[in-house]
């Protein structure tokens, strides 16, 4: 494909999931908003369409999903196991996905999600805002994220925001340097790199399930 023209964006789907793809019928990227769960974008396919660079329900973690966003904890209630265990303080996710708005190479989208506690207190509005820009050989993938409180919170924890679940353990490049993860942080090295500095920039390396040739997301 000549990346100074790349083809026009097509958005399908439902009140519950969207899919991105070229006109050329080549996947980019799929938005589930299901009921009672978080919001996530997965797959994430290469910019050619092929192999995939996010997973879905890992057995050791089944509840991160591709790319998503979480808290710890906020008043006390549990916003990051999605209640897989059946956490007796977890919360729940009621999203709602709005209509698209596709112009050309460029697909935008927004999915409101109201977190509640067990008991139904609304406790805060999240918005994610997300725009594809397809530049053929690559594309961009922007997030606007922000919460909104319905009472006073507390945010609890030292860890949350908006993780990535990688298809496959892979490397770690940060601007401040940093390079490969141990064994047990390959599953999820942007983790490993916030953890070792406060970097500006990463990129992660790994090689999608198909075919397998490296993939690279930066963050």
């Amino acid at each position: 494909m000549d990346s100074t023209q790349p083809a026009p964006l097509v958005v399908s789907g439902d009140t519950h999931q969207l899919s991105i793809a070229r006109a050329t019928t080549e996947h980019l990227s799929t938005q589930t908003a299901t009921p009672n769960k978080r919001p996530f974008v997965h797959p994430l396919s290469g910019p050619d369409g092929q192999g995939m660079l996010t997973e879905d329900v890992p057995a050791h973690h089944p509840w991160q999903h591709g790319l998503y966003t979480g808290l710890k904890r906020v008043n006390g209630v549990g916003f990051w196991e999605e209640g897989v265990r059946g956490g007796a303080t977890d919360g729940t996710f009621h999203p709602r996905l709005e209509a698209p708005t596709v112009t050309g190479a460029s697909a935008s989208w927004r999915v409101e999600t109201a977190w509640r506690a067990l008991g139904g207190q609304h406790l805060l509005t999240e918005a994610q805002v997300w725009r594809l820009t397809d530049q053929g050989e690559h594309y961009l993938l922007g997030l606007n994220w922000s919460l909104q409180a319905a009472v006073d919170l507390d945010i609890e924890a030292g860890y949350g925001g908006p993780p990535y679940r990688p298809a496959t353990g892979g490397d770690v490049l940060t601007s401040e340097g940093s390079g490969k993860v141990d064994s047990r942080a390959r599953a999820r090295p942007l983790d490993a790199a916030r953890r070792a500095d406060d970097a500006s920039w990463r990129r992660l390396d790994g090689s999608p399930r198909q075919p397998r040739l490296p993939g690279f997301v930066a963050l």
